[in-house]
């Protein structure tokens, strides 16, 4: 009778220290999931602002190439 109350109580240790790991892990889980999302949400925000740079490259180039040609227009080269 003492046998089995010895492995009842091993087996319920083994249980709570698996419960314990399990609740762990899923903890651990969840966390890798929130900054899972936090990396993508600035990888899309990083995103974002490297377009509006891009744009905003494009427009200062086009501006600058319609400066050029009024500057060459009004006989102004030799600025550009």
């Amino acid at each position: 009778m003492e046998a089995n109350f010895g492995n009842v109580e091993m087996l319920s240790l083994e249980i709570e220290r698996l419960t314990r790991e399990l609740d762990q892990t899923n903890s651990e889980k969840v966390q890798s999931a929130q900054y899972g999302i936090v990396l993508l949400q600035e990888k899309e925000n990083l995103k974002q602002k490297c377009e509006e740079l891009e744009n905003l490259y494009e427009n200062s180039r086009h501006e600058l190439a319609l400066t050029q040609e009024v500057f060459l227009f009004l006989g102004l080269s030799d600025i550009c």
